[in-house]
């Protein structure tokens, strides 16, 4: 059974259970090793087996999430989200101090990458070749990952600020999947659908990873995971290459 190695920061906010509530925030970095998406046995709160195009479609639709109660575990469950938890959950990520995280195996900082032309989910060509002297930034991620979705707003941000820079999304879902979930949630990097392969090629098993390379070619700036303020570091990345002759 082919294995994807999610490398994930997770931030434990209080929104679980009440106990939960009364522990301070923490932040910590794990690897979460799990079968691949489609073969995860999904519950909901009644403890029923939910098949994987609904609650995939749940996901899609926004203000769901998954949970599990081991980092090992195959069997989770579908939670739908309040508007207190996601209010708790941004408002203890503000308060946490911004984390350096560990640059990508698959993209090492000082070198060069080949990268691979593709669709993307509007049916044009991603030519990479022709983007040289571009700054690239890339952002591997898939839509049930949810560090993946709560950075979305940050890196629109980036987009926003950035338009001499060019912002490429590397999904692994359908291309379908992809669109209905751009519907509920704006996310404005160009985006290449079912990259599985092309992920496989690069090495890129952590999501999300996101990666800045300059007007050379030149890998600058790689991260596995998520954390409170570990977009800083992209952003001042991005900066300093752009300053750059």
């Amino acid at each position: 059974m082919r294995k994807i190695v999610l490398l994930i920061t997770l931030t434990f906010a209080s929104i679980i259970s009440a106990e939960a509530q009364e522990k301070p925030a923490v932040s910590k970095t794990m690897v979460v090793r799990s079968s691949t998406m489609e073969q995860k046995i999904v519950k909901d709160s009644t403890g029923a087996i939910v098949p994987y195009a609904q609650w995939h479609q749940m996901m899609v639709s926004g203000g769901y999430t998954l949970r599990s109660r081991g980092i090992d575990s195959d069997t989770m469950t579908l939670v739908k989200m309040t508007a207190e938890d996601i209010a708790r959950r941004n408002n203890t990520r503000s308060r946490l101090p911004a984390m350096m995280l560990p640059p990508s195996p698959a993209f090492p900082i000082g070198k060069k990458k080949e990268l691979f032309n593709a669709k993307d989910v509007n049916g044009n060509k991603v030519d990479f070749k022709a983007l040289a002297g571009k700054v690239i930034v890339l952002n591997f991620w898939f839509i049930a990952c949810e560090p993946c979705k709560q950075e979305i707003p940050e890196l629109n941000k980036l987009v926003a600020d950035n338009p001499d820079v060019v912002f490429i999304g590397i999904g692994l879902d359908l291309k379908y999947e992809i669109k209905d979930f751009l519907k509920v949630t704006p996310f404005n990097y160009r985006q290449i659908y079912d990259a599985r392969e092309d992920c496989n090629r690069y090495g890129v098993n952590g999501y999300p990873t996101n990666v800045v390379i300059d007007k050379k070619g030149i890998t600058r700036y790689s991260s596995s995971g998520f954390g409170s303020g570990s977009l800083t570091y992209l952003k001042k990345t991005i900066e300093e290459v752009k300053a750059e002759n």
